[in-house]
């Protein structure tokens, strides 16, 4: 835990601090650090799923172009992680615009790529496809990572549960649970279909009704 790493890194900076040179020293800061971020990621996450579940966090929609909302989305994520570009983002109509919460769409978004890109091989494929049916319009997530066991599907969007092949890889387990409950309070659905070794592909359905004709 990262409680635990801090500590521990903590107590041998203690006592063999005299013997360290400056960049072994500098290098279990930096280690700290990473385990501070990680463990203040993990409360915020706990936090925004209790607010969400405790209805604490309003559903405030507004009128947006989900097409272009999602490509700058896709863009800036390219920037900040893949800036050779490995997100691709598909759009099958010329646009979409729908009553959505941005805060809860971004954060439901920004957790399925931040998944895909961590459970990917170096050289990840990922896709975001906007579609709309009619009935309902969608977005979906695909990846070519580790995939999910069969028999960890099930219980994928319980809190704190992380599947069996993804031990060694940092996470809290609460993304998916806070992508679950960001869609339902659009009165919306997730799906997904995984396999290991292959990939993973999510995918958000949102009802047609908060189409806005333009």
């Amino acid at each position: 835990t990262p409680l635990a790493s801090i500590l521990l890194i903590s107590e041998t900076l203690i006592a063999y601090y005299e013997k360290l040179d400056r960049e072994s020293i500098g290098e279990r800061l930096f280690r700290i650090k990473d385990h501070v971020q990680h463990l203040t990621n993990i409360v915020n996450d706990i936090l925004q799923l209790s607010k969400i579940q405790e209805g604490k966090i309003g559903f405030n929609p507004t009128k947006t172009n989900v097409a272009l909302f999602c490509r700058n989305l896709v863009d800036e994520f390219n920037r900040s992680f893949m800036p050779e570009g490995g997100v691709e983002f598909y759009c099958e109509n010329s646009t979409i615009t729908a009553m959505v919460d941005i805060g809860l769409l971004n954060r439901a978004l920004n957790n399925l790529l931040s998944n895909a890109l961590k459970y990917s091989p170096d050289d990840p494929e990922i896709t975001v496809r906007l579609a709309n049916s009619g009935k309902e319009w969608s977005i979906a997530v695909k990846d070519n990572g580790i995939g999910i066991p069969e028999n960890d599907q099930k219980h994928l969007f319980s809190p704190f549960f992380r599947a069996g092949n993804v031990s060694t890889i940092q996470g809290n387990g609460l993304g998916l649970s806070i992508v679950n409950e960001s869609v339902q309070m659009h009165k919306g659905r997730v799906t997904f279909v995984s396999k290991v070794a292959e990939g993973t592909t999510f995918t958000l359905f949102f009802p047609g009704d908060s189409i806005i004709a333009d």
